[in-house]
């Protein structure tokens, strides 16, 4: 049998047979609890499902016995260590560079968060809709109290980077971007579009690929129904912009940090999302920093002050 025969072989009216397997990588970083209750549920909705499946962990050098828990307690997953300095996007790449060409072998890839846990059935129903639909799918992610932690969305038009939200609503909805917190992508997508983009190496690397599917005719779509929880939502601008300390601090800690809006990752990614207006979006993306710089200084006057 030929190799173009094999391949014709994995599809039946487009649709890859369901028992190719997946390939589901996940980053953590010094959160050995968090990691363990996601893989147990991880485990437990793959084994619901008709394929099979390779799971990788990046683990960025754990300090708490993150790696040491998932060898001894999942020893069928791969364990890949990194540097310390990959960050998701960076863990993402080594994973799928460890794959190498038997990554042809998978019907798709699954990105997941390693702080959820996964809603019944989720991993089967999102596989199939994306699928049946030749496209990408992503899903909301909510607390127990049902807020929205991650969701999809479309661009906006004020400023064309913020997203406007899509939640699970019961249908299957299409979006302009989707989150990486939970995002399977059929590996014919994946090869059509030449992977995640290389130029992003912290982050983005979910929005940006959404997006240029769905500039590219691509389906990119919000799953139904609620894909997994997690414990608390993490408001970025809150976080970032309660930060203190002098400019040359904050420009380290915020705008040349790789969990910040990193200067030249944002410019990178603003010019993809509006490649003529990107820079009117510029002090969207770093409000949360000139929030932090403002409040320091009104702080230490009124320090002074005293």
């Amino acid at each position: 049998m030929t190799r173009s025969e094999k391949k014709a072989e994995l599809f039946v009216d487009g649709v890859q047979k369901e028992n190719e397997p997946i390939c589901v990588i996940i980053t953590t970083f010094n959160r050995r609890e968090i990691t363990h209750r996601f893989l147990t549920s991880l485990v437990e909705e793959l084994g619901k499902c008709k394929f099979s499946s390779t799971i990788a962990v990046v683990d960025d050098s754990s300090k708490d016995g993150t790696p040491e828990m998932v060898s001894q307690e999942f020893p069928g997953i791969t364990l890949l260590k990194g540097s310390g300095h990959l960050y998701w996007a960076g863990g993402v790449r080594l994973a799928i560079s460890h794959l190498g060409d038997s990554l042809n072998k998978f019907r798709g890839i699954l990105l997941v968060n390693d702080d959820v846990v996964l809603a019944d059935e989720s991993i089967s129903s999102i596989t199939k809709i994306a699928e049946e639909h030749g496209g990408i799918i992503g899903g909301t992610v909510v607390t127990r109290t049902g807020e929205i932690e991650s969701t999809g969305g479309t661009l906006g038009r004020l400023c064309k980077p913020k997203q406007k939200p899509r939640i699970a609503n019961g249908m299957v909805q299409n979006c302009d971007l989707l989150s990486g917190h939970v995002l399977y992508i059929p590996m014919k997508v994946y090869k059509s579009l030449g992977g995640f983009d290389v130029n992003l190496p912290y982050r983005f690397i979910d929005l940006e690929f959404s997006l240029r599917a769905k500039r590219a005719g691509i389906p990119v779509l919000l799953a139904p129904k609620i894909v997994a929880f997690t414990d608390e939502v993490h408001d970025y601008f809150k976080e970032t912009s309660s930060m203190r300390g002098s400019f040359s601090e904050l420009i380290q800690g915020i705008l040349l940090h790789p969990k910040g809006p990193h200067w030249k990752e944002s410019v990178y990614y603003l010019k993809k999302v509006s490649p003529i207006l990107w820079w009117l979006w510029l002090p969207f993306y770093y409000r949360a920093f000139f929030v932090a710089l403002i409040r320091s200084y009104l702080e230490k006057f009124t320090l002074i002050r005293k």
